[in-house]
This record gives C-alpha cells, sequence and structure tokens, in this order.
C-alpha cells in the first residue's frame, strides 16, 4: 500500500484514517493507543509482506529511548490484537511470523485502489499459479449445482489463485450471473449465494449504458435445481458471458471459485479458486470479485467510472419513525422470552408498515424466529422455514443487511449439524477457554449488559464451575432485577449443587417469562428433592401445556431422567436429535445428562448429533 496515501484504509469491520489518526469499528471511533496504532499503519503499509521487528524499531521507538524492547513490542502488539479482537494462535488480521516479525494478512482496501491487489492481499496477487481447467473439468465442476437466489457474507481471502485470460471480442454483450451453487441444505451458505449473486447482477447492471447488458436474476428461475452445465444455460437465455461459481466451507471460512465463461465457444475467460473470505463483509467481498470481472469483460471504463462501480453503495434513506420502532424492537429481542420476542416482531412489522422497504425489521424479525427456535421455544423446523422468510425479504432490500445474515448464521450453526460445522463448536466440543475469551471480548464492549453475564455464566456452569457461575448470574439480576434467564440459570445451577430450595425459589421467579422452562426446573427440583409426587403431579401440568404450546422433547428427556424413567428420557433424546434441537448440542457438556452418560444408549445419541 502507498505510504502516502491519505484516505481511510479499510480491512474488516475496520477504518483506519491516517490523517486523523483514528480506528473504526463498524463506523464507530474505539480507542487505540499510540504505539499500537503506529505498529497497524506500517503494517498496512505493507499489508500481505513480513514487517521484521528491526523495521518496527526504527520506524516507531526512537534511537535515543532506552526501553526494554521487545517487552515494549510485545505489549504493543498484545494490545493492538485485543482491539481487533484478534488472537496469535488464530489470527485474522496480524500474523506472528517466528523470529522474523509480522504480517498484516486481511484483506486491505484504501478508496483511491481499483485494481484487484487493493481487495486481495499480496499472497495471492503474487506468485500463485493457476491452471485454465479443461472443459470436461469445467462441466465435472459446474455441473452438480444448485440453482437459487443467494448473496454473500463476509470475506477475507486467504489463499487462492488468480489467472489472466484475454478479453472477449467487441461483439459480445450480454451477461448473466448464476445462482452460485452450494451443498444442500445449508442455509447460510444459501444466504451467501443470494446476497453475491444479487449483489453482483445490481453492480454489473450499473454498468448497462456502457456497452453490457445483464439478465435479471428471474431468467435463471426455471433452471434452479438443473444439472445444465451453465454454457448451455448461457446460450437458452441468448447471453455471450456467464458468471457463475460454486461457495463452500473450509477451516470455518467461505470458499469460493470463479469462473467468467463465454458462450461463443465454451472457453474460460478467467477462473478464481478457493478464494477465502471470513463471514458478513459482503461489501469487500464484491468488490473483490467484480474488480476482476470489470477487468475481463468486454467494455471500456476510465479509472473514473471504475472507481465509481466500485465503490460502496450509498446507504438509503431511513425513515426516522421506522427506525425508532426497530430499535424498540431491539430491545424487546434481548430480553428473550416468548412474550419479549413476540412485542419485537409486533414492531418490526409495525416499522414495515411503515416502510416496507426497510431491510433490519425484516432481519430482526428473522433474527426473534431463529432465536425462538433456539432457545427451545417454538419447532426448530418452523422457526427455520419463518426465518428463511423474512431474511431472503431482507436481503432482497439489502444484500449486507446484517440482521438477515446472523440469523442465516445462526441457523446454519444451531440447525444444520454437518460435520465441519459440529468440529468447529467450541462449545460443543468443551473448548471452554475459547468460549470465555469470546465471551470477555463481548463483556468488554458490553460491560453493563445483563446479557454479557449470561453469556459468561452459562459458559462457567457447563464447565461446572457453579460458584463462579452464581457470581454472574447475580451481576446479571444486579443489572436487570426481571431478567427471567438469569433467574433459571441461577435456579438450574443451585439444582446442581443440590441447594433444592433456593432452586425453587428462582425457578418461581422466571416462570412468568419462561414457563415451560421453570416448570420443567421445578418437576426436576421437586423429583430430586424426593417429592416424588409433587413431581408427577407438575409432570402432568407440562404434558397438558405441551398440547397448546411448544414444548422440546429435551424437556420431556430431562423430566423422564428426574422420574427415574430412563427408556422415555432416551426416547425423547432420540427425538430431539431427529428434530435437531439446537441444545443437543451441549449433549457432551450438559450436566443435565450425567447420570445417562455410562449407558451404551447415549453413545447412540451422541453418534445421532454427529459429535
Amino acid at each position: 500500500m502507498d505510504r502516502e496515501a491519505r484516505g481511510p484504509i479499510r480491512f474488516g469491520i475496520f477504518e483506519v484514517d491516517p490523517q486523523t489518526r483514528e480506528l473504526r469499528k463498524r463506523g464507530v471511533k474505539v480507542r487505540l493507543q499510540e504505539q499500537p496504532f503506529q505498529i497497524l499503519t506500517v503494517l498496512l503499509e505493507q499489508a500481505g509482506q513480513i514487517v521484521s521487528r528491526e523495521e518496527l524499531r526504527k520506524r516507531i521507538w526512537s534511537a535515543d529511548t532506552f526501553v526494554d524492547f521487545d517487552h515494549g513490542l510485545y505489549s504493543a502488539i498484545k494490545r493492538l490484537r485485543d482491539v481487533l479482537g484478534d488472537s496469535a494462535e488464530v489470527p485474522r488480521y496480524i500474523e506472528t511470523v517466528s523470529k522474523r516479525g509480522y504480517r498484516f494478512i486481511s484483506p486491505v482496501e484504501a478508496p483511491s485502489q481499483t485494481s484487484v491487489s487493493k481487495h486481495m492481499p499480496l499472497s495471492v496477487e503474487r506468485g500463485l499459479q493457476v491452471h485454465l481447467p479443461s472443459r470436461s473439468a469445467r462441466a465435472s465442476f459446474l455441473g452438480q449445482r444448485r440453482f437459487a437466489l443467494v448473496s454473500v457474507g463476509t470475506i477475507v481471502l486467504a489463499i487462492g489463485g488468480i489467472a489472466a485470460y484475454p478479453n472477449l471480442g467487441s461483439s459480445a454483450k450480454t451477461i448473466v450471473v448464476l445462482p452460485f451453487s452450494y451443498p444442500a441444505d445449508n442455509s447460510f451458505l444459501s444466504g451467501v449465494s443470494e446476497k453475491l449473486t444479487s449483489g453482483l447482477y445490481v453492480d454489473l447492471n450499473r454498468i448497462s449504458a456502457r456497452g453490457l447488458k445483464t439478465k435479471a436474476p428471474s431468467n435463471v428461475d426455471p433452471f434452479k435445481g438443473s444439472d445444465a452445465d451453465p454454457i448451455a444455460i448461457g446460450r437458452q437465455l441468448n447471453a455471450d458471458l456467464v458468471v457463475a461459481g460454486k461457495l463452500s466451507k473450509v477451516a470455518g471460512q467461505l470458499s469460493v471459485d470463479v469462473d467468467l465463461l463465454s458462450v461463443r465457444d465454451g472457453s474460460s475467460l478467467w477462473a478464481a479458486r478457493g478464494l477465502r473470505w471470513e463471514t458478513f463483509e459482503v461489501e469487500s467481498a464484491r468488490r473483490g470479485i467484480l474488480s476482476e470481472l470489470l477487468t475481463r469483460l468486454p467494455i471500456r471504463l476510465s479509472e473514473t467510472a471504475r472507481a465509481e462501480v466500485l465503490r460502496a453503495r450509498p446507504k438509503k434513506k431511513v425513515n426516522p419513525k421506522a427506525e425508532e420502532l426497530a430499535a424498540k424492537a431491539q430491545e424487546f429481542f434481548w430480553v428473550g422470552t416468548p412474550e419479549s420476542f413476540a412485542k419485537s416482531i409486533h414492531l418490526n412489522k409495525d416499522a414495515i408498515s411503515i416502510d416496507q422497504d426497510f431491510a433490519p425489521s425484516y432481519g430482526g424479525i428473522a433474527s426473534a424466529y431463529i432465536a425462538m427456535g433456539n432457545l427451545e421455544m417454538i419447532a426448530p423446523q418452523e422457526a427455520k422455514a419463518r426465518m428463511l422468510e423474512w431474511a431472503n425479504r431482507g436481503l432482497q432490500l439489502d444484500d449486507v443487511d446484517f440482521g438477515s445474515l446472523i440469523a442465516l448464521h445462526s441457523a446454519h450453526y444451531a440447525m444444520e449439524w454437518d460435520a465441519e460445522t459440529l468440529k468447529e463448536n467450541n462449545f460443543a466440543n468443551g473448548r471452554f477457554e475459547k468460549v470465555r475469551e469470546q465471551n470477555r471480548r463481548f463483556q468488554a464492549e458490553n460491560p453493563n449488559s445483563p446479557v454479557s453475564y449470561l453469556f459468561m455464566g452459562q459458559e462457567l456452569l457447563m464447565e461446572r464451575r457453579f460458584k463462579e457461575a452464581i457470581e454472574h448470574f447475580r451481576v446479571a439480576l444486579e443489572l436487570d432485577s426481571h431478567r427471567a434467564w438469569a433467574h433459571y440459570y441461577l435456579g438450574t445451577t443451585y439444582l446442581y449443587q443440590h441447594r433444592y430450595k433456593e432452586a425453587l425459589a428462582e425457578f418461581d421467579l422466571s416462570a412468568k417469562g419462561l414457563p415451560v422452562h421453570s416448570l420443567t426446573g421445578t418437576i426436576v427440583t421437586l423429583a430430586e428433592e424426593g417429592k416424588r409426587r409433587d413431581a408427577i403431579h407438575k409432570a402432568e401440568e407440562l404434558k397438558t401445556l405441551s398440547r397448546s404450546q411448544y414444548v422440546s422433547p429435551l424437556m420431556f428427556a430431562r423430566v423422564g431422567i428426574a422420574l427415574r424413567d430412563k427408556n422415555k428420557a432416551f426416547r425423547e433424546l432420540k427425538a430431539a436429535c431427529d428434530d435437531r434441537v439446537p441444545p443437543l448440542l451441549n449433549l457432551k457438556v450438559d450436566p443435565a445428562w450425567d447420570t445417562l452418560r455410562k449407558d451404551r444408549r447415549f453413545e447412540e445419541i451422541v453418534r445421532c448429533v454427529g459429535l
């Protein structure tokens, strides 16, 4: 990057302004001390390259400064990583190169830049080889495609390759962007695909007056789910060019393969393989791919026109009343009870009635439904279906709508249970230190939020650090004495400590907000306390309640354990697995299932989940 650049420098969700010497996160200024800030600017100047410790010493520490340089550098790098939410073990931004120095590994973008190197790390631009795939290989790669309107999440390019091919002749005019294919039943990649496909269509449509015509996404509807070759589809649509791609998840990142194909002779004009992106940085992804397409398309653009096409999309005007309703809806969302979620959905629908194009409220409704499914308030498949309806509508209005993307991402992690996702799930696999690190960051950013203490307390509860968990739940109650979840988790912790009287008191306090959860906790406590008759009576109440509202199989499984009916417990656990009830992912760490672990049937449930 040009050391003399003076405009804001963007990477991920951050932006550095060299003139004002400010670091901003999603547009909000964050505090960063002078030495860490200087280190960041030096690394950004040489993004993708190793910056030696000696260069950092010369650039930042003056010759007459007598301090322990090694300690000073280590401390400054640590403070910088803390602010960026980065880690030395699994770096997203700053990589430690042993005995040599440091390297900035995230894509960096400056407003004045337009070539692909401004959107992709230098490690991708330099020295990596990509071969032109044969027609048979291309057909194999692109033949098994699932068509759907889709959209892209976040992006940090890691390793991939870009090959240059000659431009087409001037006669080619029409281009079609096919929906990026992805593995079946992956709602997260489905949303990513919709975002990427629709986003590229909108971008290419903006230059239609400069000699390029775009086929609207509706033109590919008849081919959804088809195994037809993209060249054949291009011919049927009378297109000259086809953009096609494939999405997958590799090591927790989004991996994208992209092709620009000539319909005339079936040749590949450009191919990129294994482009890696983090989730949710859609703008960088869109511009990175678009920048490459613009160099291969049969159009001539001035540098000014190219920069205009690549620039960030202007923010839409927002109706103040709709925005106010959405803010209130968000407050109810974080309360986390069935009643509060219903209020959140209602307020967001009111916002949409005022402004039908207000994407955040569609995302807010999608998030509420998926949260209700994750928290066992409605059936998982119902939650997922409703979420998809609202999230897709939100992404049609704004392909970077955060709420819609979060909802899709949450559904993928909580309800789809593919091997790669399960492997990444720190909570499910008992990697509590990593969970705790994430929770600490959230707590540092939201020190007065009862939710941050609930998150930390829940992790400590699963780790069986009951005393510390209780402390966190009590702080949550000090911040909000009516927080139903804090009472519920406090009661659960007391239950595991055999403090039955206190547990019953807390479940009673949570009953208004969480009637099903609290009733289940009460049944288990009464049974553990030896009050079997009372527990059976309450169990009948739960059964009656299940006729009018959703009661998760996991609730009935806990009751089965408490009443010493293991057969019933395992039947309900199997039903929960078949339904993919999200909390079952904690099967290996949740104390609720400790009494079943030695039973051979427990391993069958573990295998059913895929852990």
